[in-house]
């Protein structure tokens, strides 16, 4: 049977190839280098093929999913490529266009309860691609198409948002992939056509003494209360700001002290448990007293129904005249660098950063594995913060 690994390393060769992973499942190998999913079965007395998409974007997890479904419908007498046909027919419901997917592919991550912020990011680069593209038929968009308007934004001096609205294209034009509109996605081969650039730093104090000094900073710096409660949050739990942020208290169990973040707010889009120690224990409940009622465990200055914005902590942090020295997403390295120079095991590390194995099957073992390890490294770590803050040198 195939792996991700194996097929990962298939080669490009002269001729388009197979290779099967059982059950009537195979992927088909292309010169170009593309890889499709394919299931061959028999209806009817005859041999047919269905399509399922292209890898990676349908994964091996799924066609093997897939695959399933369509010994289900055989063996109820269901013809599976005819059901996708009238499954394509009530996708596209008439309107092929580019906007019309585009349109379909918001309203399915609204449906997942993706965050507004993400579906502000979705609707900025919808609007932001020429009338042409929008009104085309995906049928008749191209590698070039997509190209010329990345290229477009990437000349203007925004790699981000031109990586963006790569990104956006691309996940629509593989609903209609996945819809049977069209068999191969044009804005794969554009991936590689963006120039990178160098690694975002994210400064981070690693010297014990000086994070002692940021944290007396932090507390003596009159600012909105939430707002010093995050940075306090960000320190002794170093998770990302944008999953902070947003947490609600929905996500908290305070008897079990478990902080559930859930996958669609995180990186790599897992779910990620974070220890809460006592400190932070305390801290949450010290919060849930002082703030008005609201979702958010950290609302914004002017609305309480809304969280903190993105740019509040690293401008206190400017302001205090850490710029370049100390970045919010620093206390990542921060927690990182420290931990790791105190000896606790580099796999517990990793796995509170959530940084998460390429193996699925390693990972979820080691998630209940360093469970207990790693709450005891995050109390270790708070306990190591409240001496920083209360030492004062020199």
């Amino acid at each position: 049977m195939l792996t991700d690994l194996t097929i990962r390393k298939f080669g490009i060769q002269s001729r388009a190839y197979k290779r099967a992973d059982g059950g009537g499942l195979y992927i088909h190998v292309f010169p170009t280098g593309a890889k499709l999913w394919r299931i061959a079965y028999r209806y009817g007395g005859r041999q047919k093929t269905l399509s399922l998409g292209a890898y990676p974007f349908v994964n091996l997890r799924d066609a093997r999913a897939k695959l399933v479904e369509v010994k289900r419908l055989l063996a109820k007498g269901i013809d599976p490529a005819a059901e996708k046909r009238a499954e394509r027919r009530r996708l596209v419901s008439g309107d092929s266009s580019f906007e019309a997917y585009a349109n379909k592919f918001i309203g399915k991550r609204k449906i997942e309860g993706r965050s507004s912020s993400t579906i502000e990011k979705y609707e900025w680069c919808l609007a932001s691609l020429p009338r042409h593209i929008l009104q085309s038929p995906v049928t008749g968009i191209t590698a070039k198409d997509i190209h010329t308007v990345v290229a477009g934004i990437t000349n203007a001096g925004a790699l981000d948002k031109a990586k963006r609205c790569l990104s956006f294209i691309r996940n629509v034009l593989a609903l209609a992939v996945a819809a049977g509109e069209m068999e191969l996605n044009p804005a794969v081969q554009v991936r590689g056509a963006i120039t990178s650039k160098p690694p975002r730093h994210h400064p981070g104090i690693t010297s014990p003494v000086k994070l002692g000094a940021l944290l007396r900073n932090l507390d003596r710096t009159k600012m909105h209360e939430p707002l010093k409660m995050g940075f306090l949050l960000l320190a002794h739990t170093f998770v990302r700001p944008g999953e902070l942020r947003f947490a609600t208290w929905q996500e908290i169990d305070f008897k079990s002290r478990i902080w559930t973040i859930p996958a669609e707010r995180m990186k790599m889009r897992r779910v990620h448990a974070v220890p809460l120690s006592r400190q932070v224990v305390s801290l949450l409940s010290s919060i849930a007293d002082k703030t008005c009622p609201t979702d958010f465990i950290l609302p914004g200055a002017r609305h309480n129904n809304r969280p903190l914005s993105e740019n509040a902590f690293n401008q206190v942090l400017k302001r205090l005249g850490y710029a370049g020295i100390q970045s919010s997403h620093g206390f990542r390295t921060t927690a990182s660098t420290l931990l790791n120079e105190q000896g606790f095991n580099a796999d517990w590390i990793e796995k509170q950063l959530a940084h998460v194995h390429g193996d699925s099957i390693r990972a979820a073992y080691n998630a209940a594995e360093y469970e207990e390890g790693r709450r005891q490294m995050m109390q270790s770590w708070s306990d190591f913060l409240d001496r920083c803050r209360n030492t004062v040198t020199g």
